[in-house]
């Protein structure tokens, strides 16, 4: 007994016309007695009564058309699960701390979806403690952020994809306007002017270290944590202050010059991500991430 029978039955079953169930199944005929005469045996049973002018359904013919019906509903259930599976969008979710990153995902993600078109990437902006919850609980896929060592978990690892150099940016309003480079000494002697940072992570001491030695005496008022890179960005070009940043996020302004901290050390940026994700896209954008940032 199979699919093709039960359909022939039921057709001929609802039309009582075996050619008329032919055209609508798009088979001869002939095809179609074969198909009810091969479950008549499978069955040992009659399930029509017919002459040349009449087609009647017997008494087992009409016992088996709920049976029938019940196996083809399941058969077409399963068979459209396994297309939907196939055909579902592929998900993605990348988890971004300074939202400064997201730039860096634009030619990644293109290549991604050229080849995987139902791919559907989704973006969350947290802190970086949330951003690892989610990542832990597999609510993410992988976060883009600075490399950090992470203790007493090795169900995470990173992957590192380029390192970032320290610059500070300002407006010709300070001193330093005119300089090729400086030292974290020379901004931390500019004590009179106001100083720009990014609000670091507390788990990331090294870079908490380097913005203490940027700050030296200057007071509370004269430092400004910024938690998004448009804040600094915006700031820095309004000549608010000396801004102090990574270059992937320097603006692009002739309002600002960029110099470069020849002593400040420079930050890791990679990718976190769970080793046992199960998620094919995870590794494959992994993979395109590292080759654009080679």
């Amino acid at each position: 007994m199979n699919t093709f029978q039960l359909e022939c039955f039921l057709t001929v079953a609802e039309t009582l016309n075996f050619a008329k169930a032919a055209e609508i199944l798009n088979v001869t005929q002939p095809a179609v007695t074969k198909q009810i005469k091969n479950l008549e045996n499978e069955l040992n049973v009659r399930l029509f009564k017919h002459s040349t002018r009449s087609v009647a359904l017997t008494i087992e013919g009409a016992m088996l058309i709920n049976d029938a019906k019940v196996i083809i509903q399941t058969s077409t259930k399963a068979k459209n699960r396994f297309i939907d599976l196939h055909n579902e969008s592929k998900q993605l979710s990348i988890g971004i701390r300074l939202t400064s990153h997201i730039k860096l995902l634009y030619e990644p993600l293109k290549e991604l979806l050229a080849k995987y078109n139902k791919c559907c990437p989704k973006l969350m902006v947290d802190s970086m403690v949330q951003l690892f919850r989610a990542l832990y609980d597999e609510q993410l896929d992988m976060i883009i952020d600075i490399e950090n060592n992470i203790s007493g978990n090795d169900s995470i690892s990173f992957k590192r994809l380029f390192k970032e150099h320290i610059y500070c940016v300002c407006t010709d309003k300070y001193p330093i306007y005119n300089c090729e480079s400086v030292t974290i000494e020379q901004i931390k002697a500019l004590e009179q002017y106001p100083l720009l940072l990014m609000s670091a992570p507390k788990a990331l001491k090294d870079i908490l270290d380097s913005e203490n030695a940027f700050i030296g005496n200057r007071t509370h008022s004269m430092v400004h944590f910024c938690s998004t890179a448009e804040e600094i960005c915006l700031l820095a070009e309004l000549g608010c202050g000396i801004a102090v940043m990574p270059e992937k996020i320097i603006p692009d302004s002739p309002k600002v010059k960029s110099i470069r901290i020849i002593d400040c050390a420079d930050i890791a940026i990679g990718v976190y991500y769970k080793n046992s994700s199960s998620n094919e896209l995870t590794k494959e954008f992994i993979y395109i991430l590292k080759k654009h940032y080679k």
